[in-house]
C-alpha cells in the first residue's frame, strides 16, 4: 500500500510547482534604468538551491512509508482511541460550560 502525502487543501505534496521561475525571467527583472536587480552570481545560486530542493522533494515523495496490515491496524487503533479521548474530553468540557453557565445564572437572578 502506498500513501501519497497530501496538503490540508487536499493536493498532493508532490505534485509539480507551477511557480519556478527560470534563468531568463529573473534577469530579466530590471529597473527603469537598464541595472538588473538580480545578478548573474545570484541567479545561478538560485537556480542550485532550486535544483536542489526539487531533488530533496523527489527523494521524499520516493520514500512513501510501507506499513504492514499490523502496523496499520496500531495506528487505526491509535487513531481511534484518540478520537474517542477527544470527544469523552469535549463531553465534559461542555458539563464543565454548564454547571458554570447555570450557577452564574443563579447568581446574577438572586442578585436583582
Amino acid at each position: 500500500m502506498i500513501f501519497v502525502p497530501l496538503f490540508s487543501n487536499g493536493k498532493d505534496v508532490c505534485a509539480p510547482k507551477d511557480e519556478v521561475k527560470l534563468e531568463e525571467e529573473l534577469i530579466a527583472d530590471v529597473k527603469d534604468d537598464g541595472s538588473s536587480i538580480v545578478s548573474k552570481t545570484m541567479a545561478e545560486e538560485e537556480e542550485k538551491l532550486l535544483k536542489a530542493r526539487i531533488k530533496e522533494e523527489e527523494v521524499q515523495c520516493g520514500e512513501a512509508p510501507d506499513l504492514s496490515d499490523t502496523q496499520f491496524n496500531k495506528l487505526d487503533e491509535l487513531l481511534t482511541q484518540t478520537k474517542l479521548y477527544s470527544e469523552f474530553l469535549l463531553e465534559k468540557m461542555d458539563d464543565i460550560a454548564l454547571v458554570l453557565f447555570h450557577s452564574l445564572v443563579l447568581f446574577f437572578c438572586d442578585n436583582f
